[in-house]
């Protein structure tokens, strides 16, 4: 195998997994938005839960700005760059 064919297979994979990660996350989500939809919280566990919530919704939104935000773009730029250099 060549250095090409093996980056191109690495960058397959690796654009596999974001689309994995991105779809688990928001099912993750997703679910717990569900969940306070039909069952209340308990007072001692509320905002315990609340904090835990907050931080997949802020990893939801990180994950998806990088991966399909300006950091795609930005790839997508250097691949341009690429291609034209060679």
């Amino acid at each position: 195998m060549t250095l090409p064919e093996i980056v191109s297979g690495v960058h397959n994979v690796t654009s596999n997994m974001i689309w994995v990660l991105s779809l688990v996350v928001t099912l993750a989500l997703l679910i717990v938005i569900v969940l306070f939809m039909y069952h209340e919280l308990p007072d001692k566990n509320h905002d315990i839960v609340l904090i835990l919530v907050t931080a997949l919704t802020t990893g939801w939104i990180s994950i998806m700005s990088y991966h399909f935000g300006t950091s795609a773009g930005s790839e997508a730029k250097n691949k341009t760059i690429a291609k034209l250099a060679e």
